[in-house]
């Protein structure tokens, strides 16, 4: 009997990247973000909602088939080369624009979560990692400012700097970094207020999160628990900030983010509580770069985004016995792509029933330690394919309990595992949370390539691909594909 190769396709979980994908005629999208919420120095108050920030980005971005990397506190525990230092931000980014090859034809978005200090009297701005020094030096006589350790903050400027020499088309900045006055003695700026235009490279535009003289506001009633400025930004991308001609565009997102944040801050905090307006400083020029294209499915209308994030249903589990950890723990699932493709589940007797059926993306409640039976038809392109994958969804350990509690596993199958399994070949999909020491091996293999989120094996028969993944991490589920109805 023929035998075929398996195709194992490792998903470190804990990383909210996905494949990179391309609107043919603007090029990519690619987005590196970065959050910090307590800081070394006793100068820097901790902030509760940054990491959320840019989770939440993260995914978003990803729906809507942006390539991201982040740096967060809990993907700095994973992996030490993730932890949002002065040392990583910089080395990061330069590895992330050199091994993607950005080009002309590329848009490039940075997004800065966290405290921020402007020197009195300085054009600088600078961003505070999490093992920065706020403290200044007042110089002459104490009209200017300068950082006593600058090597221990990442300027913007720099930042810039280093976008624009990767040679992307268009570099955008979203900066939420004056949360709250910084009570080291001497530093009395209110973090990132205000930049200035002279110097500003080529089609960049910064949009920050406050202006001169405010303060940035953080709230659980921002978007479940958002800051005010990224809460909007979110809103927008998720539809609200869509054009007459149902695309989002860095214009129509701007505007919306500047409209939204002071009625949001309004609407929590009073009239007299406080003021916040989103700063713009641009140097842009030709038509506004497209972040959602009309075209793509995700950013055609603004209900489709939510449609992605509503439950569908939640099918009937078959509960697996003899595995350790938690069991029937809700897990989210959630399915991106291929876009429109009808998903349905079995039911308690075997049938694809009407009541466990929806259109891709949509997001579906599961259960741990629990086994599905699913069909995939009606595929854009692929007349006449249906697939029908199985998904085991496994117990939960302390790590992965903690993962499901805030996040969907997200399913995306590409064009390429289409082919494989048109093909013959069978694909197992693995999501699991890395162990520390395969931290080298998912940066090497995953976040710098093309595709920064899978890395792709092809086995000989007989090797388990459930085994090698359970010894690289904490599984969290696997999804097989294959066209045998079971």
């Amino acid at each position: 009997m023929r035998q075929f190769p398996i195709v194992l396709i490792l998903v470190a979980a804990s990383y909210f990247c996905g494949p990179a994908r391309a609107f043919p005629e603007e090029g990519r999208r690619l987005a590196f973000l970065v959050a910090v919420t307590e800081y070394s120095h006793a100068g820097l108050d901790p902030l509760e909602f940054t990491e959320r920030d840019i989770d939440d980005m993260a995914k978003r971005l990803v729906e809507v088939g942006f390539d991201v990397y982040s740096l967060t506190p809990r993907r700095g525990q994973i992996d030490p080369r993730c932890k949002p230092t002065a040392e990583n931000i910089r080395k990061r980014l330069m590895e992330f624009l050199r091994h993607r090859k950005v080009d002309r034809h590329d848009l490039v978005l940075l997004g800065l979560s966290g405290h921020g200090l402007q020197p009195r009297g300085s054009a600088e701005s600078f961003f505070c990692p999490v093992d920065a020094n706020p403290s200044m030096e007042e110089i002459e006589s104490g009209k200017l400012q300068k950082p006593k350790e600058p090597k221990t903050l990442v300027s913007v400027a720099e930042l810039l700097t280093m976008l624009d020499e990767s040679g992307a088309g268009h570099k955008l900045v979203l900066v939420d970094a004056c949360r709250n006055e910084p009570k080291t003695k001497g530093t009395k700026s209110t973090g990132i207020d205000k930049m200035n235009l002279v110097g500003l490279p080529p089609q960049t535009a910064v949009l920050m999160s406050c202006s001169k003289g405010e303060f940035s506001f953080e709230n659980a009633r921002f978007g479940g628990g958002h800051g005010a400025f990224f809460a909007s930004v979110l809103d927008g991308l998720s539809g609200k900030a869509v054009d007459e001609e149902k695309q989002i565009t860095w214009d129509s997102l701007q505007t919306y983010v500047r409209k939204k944040v002071p009625q949001s801050v309004q609407k929590v905090f009073g009239v007299d509580g406080g003021r916040q307006h989103p700063n713009l400083v641009s140097n842009v020029a030709g038509g506004s770069p497209i972040l959602v294209a009309s075209t793509h499915p995700q950013g055609s209308v603004a209900e489709t985004s939510e449609d992605a994030q509503a439950v569908a249903f939640e099918p009937p589990a078959l509960p697996e016995k003899g595995k350790q950890g938690k069991v029937g723990v809700p897990a989210q699932i959630r399915f991106v792509e291929p876009f429109d493709t009808k998903l349905q589940f079995q039911d308690e007797k075997g049938r694809f029933v009407k009541s466990l059926t929806a259109k891709v993306p949509a997001t579906v409640n599961c259960r741990t330690a629990s086994k599905y039976q699913l069909k995939l038809s009606e595929i854009l392109g692929r007349e006449g394919l249906e697939l029908f994958p199985s998904l085991q969804v496994f117990p939960t350990r302390p790590a992965t309990e903690e993962y499901f509690e805030d996040n969907a596993v997200v399913i995306q199958i590409t064009e390429d595992e289409l082919d494989l399994i048109q093909s013959g070949i069978s694909v197992v999909k693995v999501y699991y949370l890395p162990k520390p020491q395969f931290a080298e091996l998912r940066v090497a293999n995953i976040e710098f390539d093309a595709t920064p989120v899978y890395s792709t094996a092809t086995l000989d028969p007989g090797i388990d691909p459930i085994a090698e993944a359970d010894r690289r991490g904490t599984i969290l589920a696997v999804f097989r594909l294959g066209t045998k109805r079971r």
